[in-house]
């Protein structure tokens, strides 16, 4: 629960001063606000998914060393990819 708070913590800031950067630079809430939803979601996902994998890991008796780098680094980008273009996709009626 704590990994779950410091990745919310964490993304909450990030998506913060995005949204904020994107809004003085473009003048487009919209975008702004979708780029830092989906810098929130993804950091969150990356933070559950880089504690709970090598835990996962270890109760398969894999070491965690070796397989959990290439496979949390690989599920993080698929994961963002899907989040940013599932909400570009939730908000193009949104955008000019």
């Amino acid at each position: 629960m704590r990994e779950a708070g410091t990745g919310l913590i964490t993304g909450l800031v990030c998506a913060v001063f995005v949204v904020g950067l994107i809004f003085i630079w473009k003048h487009e809430f919209i975008i702004a606000l979708l780029v830092g939803a989906a810098i929130l979601v993804s950091i969150f996902v990356a933070t559950i998914s880089g504690s709970f994998i090598p835990l996962f890991m270890h109760r398969m008796k894999v070491d965690p060393a070796v397989a959990s780098g290439p496979f949390i680094t690989t599920l993080n980008d698929v994961i963002s990819i899907i989040i940013y273009l599932g909400l570009a996709t939730t908000f193009i009626s949104s955008l000019s």
